[in-house]
C-alpha cells in the first residue's frame, strides 16, 4: 500500500500510456490494408531500393506517392518486418501516439511538475482526431511525435542559450517536413518566437542563432527534394500529385499553397468523376450511368474534356459526336460541375467545406469539427491566461511556455479556420499545444484556487464554462442526449463545490477538482472509442457517433464495419478474372496494364504485386503520361492493355488516342462483377473500359 501510494503517480503515467496504445491500435488488424494507396507504396518499395528511396507507388517506379519518403521508410521497415497488412503499416504511427504522449508528460513535468505532466498526457491521449488518424497509415501520428521532440529541444536551447539544442530543433522540424512536408511547419512560428524572446543570451547572439538554424531547417528539409529534383526524370518516377515532376512544387503547391486555398482538388479531375446523386452512399446499382459505344468514359465530354452534369447531378445523354443534347452554355456546365464537387466536399472536394465546414472564426465549433478537436480548448485559453497574469521577471518559465504553445496554437487555430482545403485529421497538430496548456493552466489555476485572491475563482469557472461549451457542443450530436446531462451535471456541480469549499476542506476540493476534470473528459474520450466500435476510417480518417460519420464512412478503403460500398467491374477479389486474363496475354510487356488512377491500381498491386502503370497518379489528373510517350512505349514493347474510365483528368488527348488506336476487349472475356473489391468512394460508377494497344499480338 506504501508503495502504491510513493508510485501512484509513475502507475498513473503507465496506465495512460497503456490507454493511448489501447485506444490508438487495438482492432486496427480489421482493416484490410487501411489506406490502400499508401500501403501499396509500401509493397512496392520493399521490392527494390530505387522504389524505397522515391516511395514509388508501383512496382516498376513509374509514379511516386503524394508524400515525402521518410514516413513511408518507417511503415516499410515494420513491413519487412512484420509483412505487408494494413496492421504493420499502422503499427508505427501507433506506437509514435504511444511515444508523443510520453513526450507530452515530460515536456510538461519537467517545468510543472508530475500532476501538470499527467494531467496533460491524459488530455492528449484521448484528443479523439489523433486517435482517429492513429489507427491509420496515414502519417500525421509519426510527424506529431517529430516536432514533439523539436519542441522539447527547442525548450532546452531557450532554457540553456544552446545553439546545440535550437539546431537540433530545426533539424528534428526538416526530418518532419520530410514526412509531411509543409504542415512540419505549423510550429516553427513558436519555436523561433521561444528562442528569439526568452532565451537567455544578447541581442546579437540570439539572431545569429535564429539564422544559423533557419538555414540548418531549410537544409534538411530540402535534402531529399533536392536530390530527387536534381536527377533526370528519366531516372526515377514522376512525383505524383505535382504539375511540373517537382518535388518542390509538390510541396509549395498541392501540398502547400492549394491547401490554404482550397484547390486541392482540380476541376479538371472532378469532372472526369463519375459524379452520382446523393455521393457518398452506395448508388443503385441497376443503374447504368455509361452506355453505348463509350461506354466506361464519363459522358458527355466537351472539346476540353469536361463532363457535364444535370442540377441533380446526372450526366447529360451524348450523342456520338459528342455534343450535348442541351444547349447550355459551358458556364451553366460548370456551375452544375460546383455544385457536384460540394456534394463531395465543395471548394475543392473533399476537405473543403463538405468535410470541415463555412470558414470563420468559430469553424473549429460547428458541428464537422467540434467533435474531432475542440472539447477543450477552452481550458486550453484559460491556460494562457492564468500563465500570462503570472509572468516573472526572474523565472522566465511561464513566459517560455506561453510564448510556445501560444505560438503554436493560435497560428494554427487561424489556419484551420480560413483554410480552403484540408482534411478533418489534419486537426491533430492542435492536439498538443490543447493538452499541455490545459494541464498546466488546470494546476497554475489550482495553485491560485489555494490562495486568497480573484484568481483563485479562474479554477471553478473554467471547469464551469468548459462544460457548458462542451454541452453545446454536444447539442450539435445524437449522443447529445445522454452526454449533456453527465457533462454540465458533474462538471457544474464540481465547480459550484469549488467555490462552497474554498479556503475551507482542501480534501475535498482535490475532489471536486478531479470530478470536474473527469467530467470534461467524458466526451473525448466517447468520441475516442468510435472508431473501434463503428470500424476505423482509412482514408479520411474521423471520430464520433456514427450517425455522424455516415458521410464519409464509405469514403475509405473497406467502408463501415469492413463491408465495400460500391462495386466496380475492375476490382474484384483475390480470383480476378482481370489479372488472370492480363497475366494470360503478357509477353514480356514491363507493366501488367495502365489504368487512370491509383484507385484503380492498389488492389492489383497489393494482391499480386504486379508493376500497373498508373497514367493519371492519385486522383487521375497528374499530366505524366503524352501521346508520345506512350507511343515510344509501345514500340519498346512496355505496355500492351491500357484501361480507360473512372477518374482521369486531363488525359483525354490519351482516352481519345488510345479509342481510335486500340482494340476494345470484351468485358465477359476479362470482368467477374459478382467479386468483392477493395472500395474507395470514387470508384462507385466506375465502368474501365478495356483496350488492347497490339491487338495482332498473341
Amino acid at each position: 500500500m506504501n508503495f502504491i501510494k510513493r508510485k501512484w503517480k509513475d502507475i498513473a503515467l503507465i496506465f495512460i500510456l497503456i490507454l493511448s496504445m489501447f485506444l490508438s491500435f487495438y482492432g486496427v488488424w480489421k482493416q484490410g490494408y487501411a489506406n490502400s494507396y499508401y500501403t501499396a507504396a509500401v509493397k512496392s518499395m520493399l521490392m527494390n531500393w530505387h522504389n524505397f528511396f522515391y516511395a514509388s507507388f508501383d512496382p516498376a517506379g513509374f509514379v511516386t506517392v503524394d508524400k515525402p519518403a521518410l514516413g513511408l521508410w518507417i511503415q516499410a521497415l515494420f513491413a519487412w518486418i512484420f509483412g505487408v497488412h494494413g496492421w504493420s503499416v499502422i503499427l508505427p504511427e501507433a506506437l509514435s501516439t504511444v511515444i508523443s504522449t510520453a513526450i507530452v508528460y515530460h515536456i510538461v513535468k519537467r517545468s510543472f511538475g508530475k500532476n501538470a505532466g499527467l494531467i496533460s498526457a491524459l488530455i492528449f491521449s484521448t484528443t479523439p482526431i489523433l486517435i482517429a488518424v492513429s489507427r491509420t497509415n496515414n502519417l500525421d501520428a509519426s510527424l506529431i511525435m517529430v516536432l514533439l521532440l523539436a519542441v522539447w529541444a527547442a525548450i532546452v536551447a531557450a532554457e540553456r542559450g544552446s545553439l546545440k539544442h535550437l539546431l537540433i530543433s530545426m533539424a528534428l522540424v526538416g526530418i518532419g517536413f520530410n514526412i509531411k512536408m509543409l504542415q512540419a511547419y505549423m510550429i516553427i512560428i513558436g519555436l523561433f518566437m521561444l528562442y528569439f524572446f526568452t532565451a537567455n543570451i544578447s541581442l546579437r547572439k540570439r539572431i545569429i542563432h535564429t539564422i544559423v538554424s533557419a538555414a540548418v531547417l531549410i537544409s534538411v528539409s530540402l535534402s531529399w527534394a533536392v536530390i530527387v529534383d536534381l536527377t533526370p526524370a528519366d531516372k526515377r518516377p514522376y512525383i505524383g500529385s505535382s504539375s511540373t515532376n517537382s518535388v518542390l512544387e509538390l510541396a509549395l503547391g498541392y501540398n502547400g499553397i492549394q491547401r490554404l486555398l482550397g484547390h486541392s482538388v482540380s476541376k479538371s479531375a472532378a469532372n472526369n468523376m463519375p459524379m452520382q446523386p446523393n455521393m457518398g452512399t452506395p448508388p443503385d446499382m441497376n443503374q447504368t450511368y455509361f452506355q453505348g459505344e463509350n461506354k466506361g468514359m464519363p459522358p458527355d465530354m466537351n472539346q476540353n474534356g469536361n463532363a457535364s452534369f444535370d442540377d441533380n447531378g446526372i450526366p447529360f445523354n451524348q450523342s456520338n459526336n459528342g455534343t450535348k443534347d442541351s444547349a447550355d452554355s459551358n458556364s451553366q456546365a460548370t456551375q452544375r460541375i460546383d455544385k457536384n464537387m460540394q456534394r463531395i466536399g465543395g471548394n475543392g472536394g473533399v476537405g473543403g467545406v463538405g468535410e470541415n465546414g463555412n470558414k470563420g472564426i468559430l469553424r473549429l465549433f460547428n458541428e464537422k469539427l467540434a467533435g474531432q478537436i475542440s472539447w477543450l480548448i477552452p481550458s486550453a485559453l484559460f491556460g494562457v491566461l492564468i500563465l500570462a497574469i503570472n509572468i516573472k521577471k526572474k523565472d522566465k518559465n511561464n513566459l517560455r511556455h506561453l510564448i510556445l504553445w501560444s505560438g503554436i496554437m493560435f497560428p494554427m487555430i487561424v489556419f484551420f479556420s480560413i483554410a480552403g482545403f484540408y482534411h478533418r485529421y489534419y486537426l491533430s497538430m492542435l492536439a498538443p499545444s490543447i493538452a499541455v496548456l490545459s494541464g498546466i493552466g488546470i494546476i497554475k489555476m489550482w495553485e491560485e484556487y489555494r490562495e486568497k485572491s480573484w484568481k483563485s475563482y479562474l479554477l471553478p469557472n473554467a471547469i464551469a464554462i468548459n462544460a457548458l461549451i462542451q454541452a453545446i457542443i454536444l447539442s450539435k450530436y445524437s449522443w447529445g442526449n445522454i452526454l449533456i446531462p453527465l457533462v454540465l451535471g458533474i462538471g457544474l456541480i464540481s465547480s459550484i463545490l469549488l467555490i462552497m469549499v474554498k479556503n475551507k476542506n482542501i480534501k475535498y476540493a482535490k475532489i471536486f477538482l478531479i470530478s470536474g476534470l473527469l467530467a470534461l473528459l467524458i466526451s473525448p474520450f466517447a468520441w475516442s472509442l468510435t472508431p473501434m466500435i463503428y470500424g476505423d476510417q482509412s482514408v479520411m480518417p474521423n471520430a464520433g457517433p456514427q450517425t455522424q460519420m455516415k458521410d464519409l464512412g464509405r469514403m475509405n478503403n473497406i467502408g463501415i464495419n469492413n463491408k465495400n460500398p460500391m462495386p466496380s467491374n475492375f476490382e474484384n477479389n483475390s480470383n480476378s478474372s482481370l489479372v488472370k486474363f492480363l497475366k494470360s496475354k503478357r509477353n514480356g510487356e514491363k507493366y501488367l496494364v495502365a489504368v487512370p488512377s491509383s484507385h484503380t491500381a492498389d488492389s492489383i498491386i497489393l494482391e499480386y504485386g504486379e508493376s500497373v502503370m498508373t497514367y493519371g497518379g492519385f486522383s487521375g489528373s497528374d499530366p505524366i503520361l503524352t501521346v508520345e510517350k506512350l507511343k515510344s512505349m509501345l514500340e519498346k514493347g512496355e505496355i500492351r492493355y491500357f484501361a480507360i474510365g473512372g477518374m482521369g483528368g486531363n488525359q483525354t488527348e490519351i482516352i481519345n488516342w488510345v479509342k481510335q488506336n486500340g482494340k476494345q476487349v470484351s468485358q465477359s472475356d476479362w470482368s467477374n462483377t459478382d467479386g468483392n473489391n477493395i472500395g474507395d468512394p470514387f470508384r462507385g460508377g466506375e465502368n474501365i473500359t478495356l483496350y488492347d494497344l497490339m491487338p495482332d499480338k498473341n
